[in-house]
């Protein structure tokens, strides 16, 4: 087993409950939310099959190799990025109003929980 697989299973885990929450926001029927999900459920299996069919072909020290990996993972961490700044900036819109309406003991512990979620995340990120 490697040493990122509870990482790999805890980001899918946290990817599954965001495109679940997502497509009940959205509102869709039944089957739109089981075809997502069957997608889904198919991209991680699929790309481990392509990993392991062309392991065996690859120099993993190859400058194309490097250069292909460099770009595709900073796209992934990029579209991470944006879809977690998106989300946070629409709920900052959206529950806006109620949180300049509350006192300010209860303002000070959203956004300290904010900050330590992010923390948390870092530090899973630093980990990994």
């Amino acid at each position: 087993m490697n040493s990122n697989t509870p990482f790999l299973a805890f980001l899918q885990l946290l990817e599954g409950v965001a495109l679940g929450s997502n497509a009940a926001e959205a509102g869709f029927s039944t089957q739109g939310v089981l075809i997502l999900a069957s997608i889904y459920s198919l991209t991680t299996p699929l790309g481990i099959g392509v990993g392991i069919a062309v392991r065996k072909s690859l120099n993993p020290n190859s400058a194309p190799l490097l250069l292909t990996t460099g770009v595709l993972d900073s796209i992934a961490a990029g579209a991470l990025i944006f879809l977690a700044l998106g989300d946070h900036m629409n709920a900052v819109k959206t529950q806006g109003e109620w949180l300049r309406s509350q006192r300010w003991p209860i303002q000070v512990a959203c956004f300290l929980s904010f900050f330590t979620g992010a923390g948390v995340m870092l530090m899973i990120a630093l980990w990994a």
